[in-house]
């Protein structure tokens, strides 16, 4: 919920925090001009079907804050051979090859977890 995010924010006397970990991107526009953004990941798909990744542009003028995420298309057949012949577990290739995730599903919040694949 929000207000844990602005407790965060306090905690840290931050206006901008970016994180990552679960390569599903958002962003939250709190009081006093705050915002609290969750980048994406370069290395994940974002358990949509598309095997795009995102990465975000966060720009600042006239004391306004934009953020704009975009869609990175890369070779991810190339990087799923690499994750077989390197010896990575089949679940984390999954992920890869089809954009679901197969894996930390737990991590996952439940709407995001019902709209999946697996």
């Amino acid at each position: 919920p929000d207000h844990l995010l602005a407790r965060f924010m306090n905690d840290y006397q931050a206006d901008v925090i970016c994180c990552t970990h679960t390569g599903i991107k958002w962003h939250r526009e709190l009081d006093q001009g705050r915002h609290f953004v969750n980048v994406g990941v370069i290395g994940r798909p974002e358990n949509d079907g598309s095997r795009n990744v995102w990465f975000t542009l966060l720009e600042h003028s006239r004391n306004e804050l934009s953020c704009t995420f975009h869609a990175l298309e890369y070779d991810s057949d190339t990087l799923a051979r690499e994750m077989v012949s390197e010896g990575l577990p089949d679940g984390f290739v999954v992920t890869i090859q089809t954009g679901w995730w197969t894996t930390c599903l737990e991590i996952m919040p439940y709407k995001e977890r019902r709209r999946g694949k697996y």
